[in-house]
């Protein structure tokens, strides 16, 4: 149970590049799955909600390629997993490992993203789990991704400056790549 949880979390925090806050506000009753891609909105107000803005809908394409990294069919893995424990109080989507099956707090989510990280070998004492938003858009950017997209998808308006000025940062290398991108691996 608490793998999965693990591995749902981190994956939506890497390809959503939201906040744990938002990660936490998931309502189960938001989640529509079509043919193509899972789609969840967030209703609830979030650190950046002010009024009139559109609040963010998370959108997480199937991978039938890599179904091991595919986020869509994770999440409605987890829901059908966790079905029979959220009983009829419990509509966020996270819910604790362990009894009371209650909704947990983004500082759980955050253990979770954590714990994952830690046996990926990434080193958590200087990564954390908030870290997933920055090697996110890093990442995204360093691909190509427009910043306009990469804006909207981190819920960023279209004149930020967040992602130049907080976000923009070098993704991390260990010495030995040096090698390896010269040789071509």
């Amino acid at each position: 149970m608490k793998e999965i949880a693990e591995k749902v979390a981190t994956l939506l925090a890497l390809t959503t590049a939201q906040r744990l806050q938002t990660l936490e506000l998931i309502n189960i009753k938001n989640i529509e799955k079509s043919s193509s891609a899972v789609r969840i909105k967030i209703t609830e107000q979030i650190k950046t909600s002010r009024p009139g803005a559109m609040q963010p809908e998370l959108v997480l394409p199937f991978f039938e390629k890599k179904p091991g990294l595919c986020v869509a069919s994770a999440v409605l893995e987890y829901v059908e997993i966790t079905k029979k424990l959220r009983g009829k109080d419990t509509e966020e989507l996270f819910v604790s490992t362990m009894k009371p099956f209650k909704a947990v707090s983004s500082q759980t989510i955050g253990h979770w993203v954590k714990s994952l990280l830690g046996k990926a070998g990434v080193d958590t004492e200087k990564f954390t789990a908030y870290s997933t938003r920055h090697a996110a858009v890093s990442a995204a950017h360093k691909r190509g991704m427009d910043i306009s997209i990469i804006r909207r998808s981190a819920g960023w308006t279209e004149s930020s400056q967040t992602f130049f000025k907080f976000y923009n940062r070098p993704i991390a290398a260990s010495e030995e790549q040096f090698a390896k991108v010269v040789l071509n691996l």
